[in-house]
């Protein structure tokens, strides 16, 4: 997949951002299948780099999708799942966990002193059609943004939630993880 026309203009606008990058501690949420609930598989990315996602696109990083907020993640998975033409009523069973992190460098795409730096808009980010793009050959500009968060060793990057109006996303980079973060599923010895 050829890279998003705006990559060069994009690379160096991130540059500019990776000071704005900082630490976050808290909890995500995420909402998965059971064949994919493995304590193993929970945190790979191993999925996102097969499929690709909104923020990465298929075939070069592993990428983990994790919401801030409980219904966030609830929400994520119904739209996910919608996006592929399965409705509510046919979902396959799924389990749901909290993971709680601490991690080094995240950059806030939220934040609007970064989005005027990237030269985006926050109703590009939410508008952007990932799948289409993808389906159609090309890398989005979402897509684009975490590859060059990715490429610029970020651990990841907090997101607007399209599918939750106000609601956020952290995009982790299993890859990009630094020594002294701590990524800790509630429950773990629960889980296969």
């Amino acid at each position: 997949m050829p890279e998003h026309p705006r990559t060069a203009e994009l690379r160096r606008a991130l540059q500019k951002c990776l000071p704005l990058s900082a630490g976050w501690t808290g909890t995500t949420f995420r909402s998965v299948t059971i064949r994919y609930a493995g304590r193993t598989d929970l945190l790979s990315g191993k999925g996102s780099r097969k499929y690709g996602g909104r923020w990465n696109p298929p075939g070069l990083f592993d990428c983990v999708y994790g919401s801030l907020e409980p219904k966030t993640a609830l929400s994520e998975a119904l739209g996910a799942s919608a996006a592929f033409g399965i409705p509510p009523v046919k979902m396959r069973p799924r389990v749901f966990v909290a993971i709680n992190l601490r991690v080094q460098a995240v950059l806030d795409v939220r934040d609007v002193a970064v989005l005027a730096r990237l030269g985006v808009t926050r109703d590009e980010l939410l508008t952007t059609n990932w799948l289409a793009d993808q389906e159609s050959g090309h890398e989005a500009l979402t897509q684009a943004l975490g590859r060059l968060a990715w490429e610029g060793r970020l651990e990841g990057i907090l997101v607007p939630s399209v599918r939750e109006p106000g609601g956020s996303n952290l995009v982790l980079f299993p890859g990009r993880r630094r020594k002294g973060s701590s990524w800790r599923i509630q429950g773990a010895r629960d889980l296969p």
